[in-house]
């Protein structure tokens, strides 16, 4: 009697295959656990959408086509992160560090640009005037390090560097629609009047704000330097910090003028001065 042909993978193929299998079935199981946990913490039906369509890579191959191996990379290192975060016991603060996550391994994905673009123009039109210190928050978390292994799309803008971009665009808008308020020029040098307001701050005149982060973003908003610039965050911040004692010799000249003018005027009453 003649056998049927049977077609039998070498045994280090079969291992390979069962290997793949196992993992396949890993990543579903975990696939799963974090839906369910996205709906548990009831984050928005759109994200938890596009969560499900990546995690079956339905947007990433045409036709049923194998998808790429870094899709592949992607998708397992992704996965496994937030594996990890809605692994926890009692999660907390999960909207932020959902963003962050994003932000790290950056989930560059047009729909994810889109989703927390619309997020930030719904949240500050409900702020009921908090819309600034949205933008601070905001900005604060996109400034999370972005891996330089890690990309969606290698080929596109990183999401934080989008992110920024939308905060920047909203910051303006609101400046805009709050143009009564006018940012102080000063005639002095960045370092020097941060200097002055680290001194005021140490000296108790202003008290110790909740966040130092939220200072400088403050001193950066309301301030401008001798031609009118507005510096960056990291800037005002160094010079608080770091560059401290580089201005603390021209800070104490501008009091000591300052309190010039108040003997001055103390003498004279409130007559210009002469110098």
């Amino acid at each position: 009697m003649q056998l049927e042909h049977i077609n039998i993978l070498p045994a280090p193929f079969q291992k390979a295959a069962v290997a793949a299998d196992t993992e396949q079935e890993m990543l579903k199981k975990q696939h799963t656990k974090i839906l369910n946990k996205l709906k548990e913490h009831q984050f928005d039906i759109e994200l938890r959408t596009i969560f499900s369509r990546f995690f079956n890579l339905e947007d990433e191959r045409k036709d049923k086509a194998a998808p790429t191996l870094h899709m592949l990379e992607y998708l397992k290192a992704l996965t496994a992160e937030l594996f990890e975060l809605f692994s926890e016991k009692k999660p907390t603060q999960m909207n932020v560090r959902l963003f962050q996550i994003l932000i790290r391994f950056n989930f560059n994905k047009e729909s994810v640009y889109k989703f927390y673009r619309n997020r930030l123009e719904k949240l500050l039109k409900e702020s009921d005037g908090a819309e600034q210190e949205i933008l601070i928050q905001w900005q604060i978390e996109s400034l999370t390090p972005v891996r330089s292994d890690m990309a969606y799309n290698i080929h596109s803008n990183t999401l934080a560097a989008d992110i920024q971009v939308e905060v920047e665009k909203q910051r303006k808008y609101f400046l805009q629609m709050n143009s009564t308020v006018q940012p102080i020029q000063f005639s002095i040098q960045v370092g020097v009047y941060v200097a002055l307001l680290r001194f005021f701050k140490d000296a108790g005149v202003i008290k110790e704000p909740a966040s130092m982060n939220g200072l400088f973003y403050t001193i950066r908003e309301v301030t401008r330097g001798p031609d009118n610039s507005q510096y960056e965050f990291n800037t005002i911040r160094n010079r608080f910090r770091l560059d401290f004692d580089k201005n603390v010799k021209e800070a104490k000249a501008v009091l000591l003028k300052v309190i010039d003018h108040i003997d001055y005027y103390e003498k004279h009453g409130d007559q210009k001065p002469i110098f």
